[in-house]
């Protein structure tokens, strides 16, 4: 009898612990996809800027050199 309210009591003590550790997974994922989601849409808001071929340094000399 006492020996099996102790098992019961180990593996109750297992269980929260291995909850314990699960909610903790659970929370470091739910950080890293929400920083990944974050660094993306950081990513696409970016306004990308082409100079104009006036502008560009390199066709001037080759232009001046031919």
């Amino acid at each position: 009898m006492f020996s099996s309210i102790t098992k019961l009591c180990k593996i109750k003590k297992r269980r929260d612990f291995m909850f314990k550790i699960l909610i903790i997974g659970i929370i470091i994922v739910l950080v890293i996809l929400v920083l990944s989601v974050m660094t993306i849409n950081k990513g696409y808001a970016y306004k990308h800027s082409v100079n104009k071929p006036e502008d560009n340094p390199y066709t001037k000399n080759s232009k001046k050199n031919s």
